[in-house]
């Protein structure tokens, strides 16, 4: 026996686990929500005693903490507590045997706690870590791993599906004539796939469409302890990913080039998929009723360039306008479904991150079989119970990025 392992064999150990490392809660109705209705994180801790040992108490410990980078101005990063929770069992120099013993340990966790996640302006993590103090011996105090779980807030009550998202735009450009963008996704979220409908109606004179495409604009806000210290404000653009899914298999780009000549006067309809970013590129919404240090807010953009007849320059028309945006993991429990029992694992899965499996994880084939007469019909039909399943699971995570909601 070598001396680490007899160190070990002689060593007592503390370790703590985590029954639901993701946890949903519902900022929204934070307000009145009593304690008993709020979301409860479960767990235990584990002694391991090579002898017996006399035991004074123990003490978990539940660990929110936001890191807000630094900022413009020289500035050094910050660093605070978002919740901090304690519970201690004072055993009063009970004698524990040799051997493993558990103990169970839950914290309620406020909705308006806030959410999990990491951005380029900073991040937000959560842990759970245990100690224990004995009453003798010459080492009299044992330390524990830092378990860490995940807060994920819902814009429904927790376990409840995202509601369907529906919006019609109407816009008048002097050169188009009038313009109305319907937009629709069964659950709008980070990796969900949205049907966009554009109707061009009676432009003034003949022109081209020659392209088409979306994007989604994230407006950060850093709010530092420092009353000193301003406010750091930063939008972030990522494009939405076209789908042609006109053959057998669906091609992918960030622009649709429809070169579609129109004549004057003619009305014209277009129509087509796109997607979310996923998790690597783009957060969900800060929803109202959180305690957030670093907020997110979300504007949805559709940009169409055409030509006018007889000229060479391009002209382009933006219509923008505000959205939520919800979580790729807010659809998890759908996973826990009878229908999903025996569907087959994503061939990547990425923990590190998203503390479960994420919804991005999912391939984009699956996703279209079941959703794409929905997206197609644009939401003129409503999908059934049994439909009542994630989208966001629209594709995968680029290689190599960790899936960070």
């Amino acid at each position: 026996m070598t001396m680490l392992q007899f160190l070990a064999s002689t060593s007592s150990s503390l370790s703590v686990s985590i029954e639901n490392p993701v946890v949903f809660t519902s900022p929204g109705a934070a307000d009145h929500l009593h304690e008993a209705e709020e979301p409860v994180l479960r767990g235990s801790v584990k002694l391991s005693l090579p002898h017996n040992r006399r035991v004074s108490k123990l003490k978990v410990t539940l660990t929110g903490t936001c890191e807000c980078f630094a900022g413009p101005g020289g500035w050094s990063k910050e660093t605070s507590n978002t919740i901090v929770r304690t519970l201690d069992l004072d055993f009063h120099d009970e004698e524990l045997a040799q051997g493993e013993h558990t103990f169970g340990w839950n914290f309620t966790i406020p909705s308006s706690t806030a959410a999990s996640g990491g951005s380029p302006f900073g991040k937000t993590t959560h842990q759970v870590s245990a100690t224990l103090e004995f009453s003798t011996g010459f080492i009299n105090h044992l330390s524990s791993n830092h378990e860490r779980f995940w807060i994920v807030p819902l814009q429904t009550d927790p376990g409840d599906v995202p509601n369907s998202f529906e919006m019609t735009h109407e816009h008048q450009s002097d050169s188009l004539g009038p313009l109305r963008i319907s937009l629709f996704s069964p659950h709008l979220t980070i990796g969900a796939l949205l049907n966009l409908r554009l109707f061009v109606g009676a432009p003034p004179s003949s022109l081209t469409v020659v392209s088409v495409r979306a994007y989604l604009t994230e407006y950060f806000t850093v709010a530092y302890e420092d009353s000193q210290r301003p406010q750091v404000q930063q939008p972030r653009v990522s494009a939405l990913t076209h789908i042609n899914d006109n053959s057998s298999t669906p091609t992918l780009s960030s622009v649709d080039y429809v070169n579609k000549r129109l004549g004057e006067g003619r009305d014209w309809t277009y129509t087509s998929i796109f997607r979310m970013p996923d998790c690597t590129s783009a957060r969900p919404t800060t929803l109202s009723g959180g305690d957030a240090k670093i907020t997110v807010s979300h504007k949805l953009s559709v940009e169409v360039r055409f030509r006018l007849s007889g000229s060479k320059s391009l002209k382009e028309t933006n219509i923008t306008f505000p959205v939520t945006v919800g979580s790729c993991v807010s659809m998890i429990d759908s996973l826990l479904l009878p229908q999903y029992a025996k569907r087959p694992p994503p061939t990547q899965v990425r923990h590190s991150e998203c503390g479960t499996l994420c919804m991005c994880e999912y391939g984009l084939g699956e996703t279209l079989e079941k959703y794409r007469e929905i997206l197609k019909l644009g939401g003129e039909a409503a999908p059934t119970s049994s439909d009542q399943t994630s989208i966001s699971s629209g594709y995968r995570s680029k290689e190599g990025s960790p899936c960070s909601f």
